[in-house]
């Protein structure tokens, strides 16, 4: 079902989220408690499930709220989520993945998180709520992301039928993974893959739907998350991950998640494969 339009809910910001946060090579997943975020949009393609009542969402600055027990949202789509303090289930998938791939191009067909993108989530509510149990471990996470994905995108599905990834872009991202502090240049990216710097800028950013120093940004960020989830303070994952301190990491994470990694860390617990 489409999502029922709802005005402007009374925020939640600012509450600390309580949950647990799972993060594995190209996937992460949070179950718990959610509250408001501000407007923002990140490289991963995401799915909201509600465990218990509907959330509020909407995609961009001029939609209106709505209802949802379940919705896909498109890589680096601007979306604003108000959890409402319910519990939900929220799995970011790298759009560069199969399965990321495959789910980015369900939302952008059907406009993101306004139609059949939501229907077909919301159809398999009854499965779905049924995988959706209380998740304590990072097995049991894995395991319940590789169902819940496995049932939106059976063995077959024909909607991956983007263009295969250039593969000197691949290249590319192998040379970033094997790269600590992610600290590189487009120059010397464009370098090592055979590319004139301007080639490369527009390969990469037709491949990862974002420039280059955004998608490095998007890296250290997951590098920060690892650094929390090994019990560093703000100011120890902000340096781990290349950032200048805490505050340039706030306002990153702020940027991506809509809302303060303090938000997060103060009332959650992390958990990195």
């Amino acid at each position: 079902m489409k999502g029922r339009s709802v005005e402007r809910p009374t925020p939640s910001r600012g509450k600390p989220w309580r949950g647990r946060l799972f993060l594995w090579e190209g996937r992460a997943l949070y179950a718990g408690h959610a509250y408001d975020t501000s407007e923002h949009a990140h490289n991963a393609v995401q799915v909201c499930i509600a465990r218990t009542d509907p959330f509020r969402l909407r995609a961009g600055i001029e939609a209106r709220w709505c209802h949802q027990e379940a919705a896909i949202i498109a890589s680096n789509q601007v979306h604003q989520i108000d959890g409402c303090g319910n519990e939900l289930v929220l799995i970011y998938v790298d759009p560069q993945s199969s399965a990321g791939r495959a789910l980015d191009d369900v939302a952008v067909e059907e406009g993101s998180v306004g139609s059949a993108a939501t229907e077909m989530v919301a159809a398999l509510r009854p499965q779905l709520e049924r995988l959706v149990e209380p998740v304590t471990t990072a097995e049991e996470a894995t395991e319940l992301s590789g169902r819940l994905l496995d049932a939106l995108l059976p063995s077959g599905d024909p909607r991956s039928g983007r263009p295969a990834q250039d593969p000197r872009i691949r290249r590319a991202l192998a040379v970033i993974a094997d790269i600590p502090d992610r600290k590189t240049t487009l120059p010397v990216l464009a370098a090592r893959v055979g590319l004139s710097p301007s080639r490369f800028a527009h390969l990469f950013k037709e491949h990862a739907a974002m420039p280059l120093h955004r998608y490095l940004l998007w890296l250290r960020l997951q590098d920060a998350l690892r650094a929390l989830s090994g019990g560093g303070t703000l100011t120890e994952a902000a340096h781990a991950a290349g950032f200048a301190d805490s505050a340039h990491l706030s306002r990153t994470f702020r940027t991506m998640f809509g809302i303060a990694p303090s938000t997060l860390a103060a009332g959650s617990e992390f958990f990195a494969a």
